[in-house]
């Protein structure tokens, strides 16, 4: 496409034709490829005249790249490779004559610049602020070990990025002359790497914390991105079930969460892709989850259990991840007795590299036999339960009745705004939130007033109800009475009589029954 030809805008202070070696022009908008080390595209961003940004369903992140790269970028100290961080830096740096490669954001894509890279000389231009400088770090430590060289700058006369720096007439010696200056960065020491050098340990004032912010929640109150959440519930009560729900869910927001995500989820089953594929057809799943294929669903050693972590992290830097699900968990590490704490706790330690990249994760694991107080149901050692953010417990609301589609949800954890307590039913649109068992308790206990008051048809007094009560032991008189008082003033029910000795109240069927109303909570 000629310059003259594109209708679009390309961002301030960016030529056309530079830009167009990395962007075309869309349906009303510029598309971005993104590639992995190989030159495939794996991705497209979408940049929007308003200067919104999102991704193209069911794609990964990878690297913005003007391909193929040359071969001869960065095989000298003096001509390296920039890394910046976006499509409008790289662009900045390719227009002022530099070799550059972006990454989709701030610290993502390490692993896959290591490849590209392999043996090259790299420069890193790291977003002048306190994000920028903790990424650039991230992607060198996975730089060091296949680049010929590493160094770290920020952009010329402290501007802000890369982009603002050519803005402001910053050119190529420029950014060179900093990158001499730059020390390359050395590969650590086993021992630094292994953290006993005390080198690795400093001390910090509290004042000197970030702020503190609300998680990002996937489900809100149970699992959130950056943290670990542990499911517990019965054989075949329903956790697959629940998890299918919530997949569908938190892309059209509605059901179980109110509103909807736009990053991938990882499902790492033990189910296999037949069973997964007629609940996608039955439910709809979007194509933004992505499952492990696996060749074995057999349990992992050690060394597998190691692959698969680093596999994983490798996918969240990727495609910027917004969960990972690993369902079950006893189905597929390595322990083999999971009443060892030690045994436990080092298997479950590098589960936090995967939260390190952003992304939630929440491992399902099974009861231990018998009952149990609650926040203590899952399976082995305590050393789980105390490892994970937020402990999820989902038990049936009737245990005795097979036939009962609600579940009891019990939670706790380090995060604020976690529900105590939530009873969800499954119905034919899927989970609805009904509240704690005591407002269903009510809703169930209005339900049977109703019935019994039509099943007399009329003149319905209070001690005739209370000895149709089916379950033993009888409703109390106070909670009858109240909760006649409010179903009566909502329209369930009619009352006639004032209420004394010679004309007590008489309750009798509406003439129209509300299809939802429950009771008065305060009742």
């Amino acid at each position: 496409m000629s310059t003259s030809t594109i209708t679009l805008e390309p961002p301030e202070g960016i030529r056309p034709e530079t830009w167009l070696r990395l962007a075309r022009e869309g349906a009303g908008r510029w598309e971005i490829d993104e590639r992995n080390p190989d030159g495939e595209i794996i991705g497209t961003a979408y940049r929007h005249p308003d200067g919104s940004k999102d991704f193209k369903a069911g794609g990964k992140r990878g690297l913005i790249v003007e391909w193929p790269l040359d071969a001869y970028a960065g095989t000298s100290q003096a001509d390296p490779v920039f890394i910046c961080e976006g499509a409008s830096d790289t662009a900045a740096l390719l227009q002022i004559g530099l070799d550059a490669v972006g990454v989709p954001m701030t610290g993502k894509g390490g692993d896959m610049l290591a490849a590209l890279l392999k043996d090259r000389h790299a420069v890193i231009v790291a977003d002048n602020d306190k994000p920028g400088e903790m990424g650039a770090g991230k992607i060198a430590e996975q730089l060091v070990l296949a680049c010929a060289s590493v160094r770290i700058i920020k952009p010329p006369e402290e501007c802000k990025d890369a982009r603002e720096a050519v803005q402001n007439g910053s050119t190529a010696h420029d950014f060179k002359t900093l990158a001499a200056l730059a020390d390359s960065i050395s590969v650590p020491s086993p021992s630094v790497k292994s953290g006993r050098n005390e080198s690795n340990f400093s001390w910090l004032s509290i004042a000197d914390f970030e702020p503190a912010e609300e998680p990002t929640w996937v489900w809100p109150g149970y699992i959130a991105e950056s943290s670990i959440t542990l499911l517990t519930g019965q054989w075949k009560a329903g956790k697959t079930t629940l998890l299918t729900h919530l997949l569908r869910d938190v892309y059209g927001g509605s059901g179980l969460v109110d509103s909807s995500i736009e990053k991938p989820i990882l499902y790492i089953s033990e189910e296999s892709p037949s069973m997964w594929s007629h609940r996608r057809e039955k439910h709809n799943l979007d194509p933004r989850i992505l499952f492990l294929k696996r060749e074995s669903f057999q349990r992992l050693n050690p060394k597998g259990w190691m692959e698969l972590i680093e596999t994983t992290v490798s996918q969240c830097n990727q495609t910027d991840a917004a969960l990972v699900i690993i369902d079950t968990l006893a189905g597929l590490w390595p322990v083999t007795n999971e009443n060892d704490a030690a045994e436990v706790g080092e298997t479950i330690a590098p589960l936090r590299d995967i939260t390190e990249t952003g992304a939630g994760l929440l491992l399902v694991h099974h009861p231990r036999k018998g009952e149990s107080s609650n926040f203590n149901a899952s399976r082995g050692s305590g050393a789980l339960p105390s490892f994970v953010d937020v402990i999820v417990e989902m038990k049936r609301m009737t245990g005795d009745d097979p036939k009962d589609t609600r579940r009891t949800l019990t939670a706790i954890g380090r995060h604020d705004n976690i529900p105590d307590e939530m009873v969800i039913d499954l119905t034919e649109s899927g989970y609805v939130l009904l509240g704690d068992r005591v407002q269903v308790g009510k809703a169930d206990d209005a339900d049977t007033l109703e019935g019994i008051i039509r099943e007399i048809g009329g003149d319905a007094e209070v001690e005739q109800i209370r000895e149709r009560w089916p379950s033993k032991p009888r409703i109390g008189k106070g909670r009858l009475a109240n909760l006649l008082k409010s179903g009566s003033e909502q329209g369930r029910w009619r009352r006639t009589g004032k209420g004394v000795k010679c004309d007590p109240h008489r309750y009798h069927p509406a003439l129209k029954y509300p299809d939802s109303i429950l009771p008065d909570p305060q009742a």
